[in-house]
């Protein structure tokens, strides 16, 4: 490779933030969001890898690796002005989902969320208010497949061996 001036880098792609909550002090979320976005996912090594049955083979559910379900919702801390998306475990992403019935909308929902224990596999303790789509009037909801896309595929690229080689 001969470096050359007429080379520019690439712009970069989208960006958003993950949070997953960690924390045991309630904290209201503001949803941006009007439903929770699933996917699978394996955790292998310390990191997520993405599932990708049913749609294709999946190297990972043919070595046996176990796969778990995630949510993402689009929100923003209550007062802030960054949004993010807001990892869901399975568990309460399910008991939301139950709570609010097969027709749920949570866009301008505020969810007041903490940790049971400091552990941070403990369970998501969440209560909810009331809807009210004013104070997100302003704010397009995001999908955050281009996003997780982009997550998954730099991962998959850095960690792949097959893609080192």
């Amino acid at each position: 490779m001969r470096p050359s001036r007429n080379h520019r880098p690439p712009a970069p792609g989208p960006r958003m933030d993950f949070v997953t909550v960690k924390h045991v002090d309630e904290k209201a979320y503001l949803i941006l969001g009007t439903q929770i976005f699933g996917a699978w996912i394996h955790y292998v090594g310390g990191s997520s890898k993405p599932c990708h049955q049913p749609d294709a083979e999946c190297e990972r559910c043919d070595l046996e690796q176990p796969r778990r379900w995630v949510g993402y919702l689009h929100a923003v801390l209550q007062g802030g002005k960054d949004d993010f998306f807001l990892s869901i475990p399975p568990f309460a992403g399910y008991n939301l989902i139950q709570s609010l019935g097969q027709d749920y909308n949570l866009r301008g929902r505020i969810l007041h969320i903490r940790r049971k224990t400091d552990h941070p596999q403990s369970r998501l303790l969440i209560r909810w208010e009331g809807g009210d789509t004013t104070r997100v009037a302003y704010i397009r909801e995001k999908d955050p497949s281009p996003y997780v896309g982009i997550l998954f595929h730099k991962w998959d690229r850095l960690t792949t061996p097959e893609k080192l080689a």
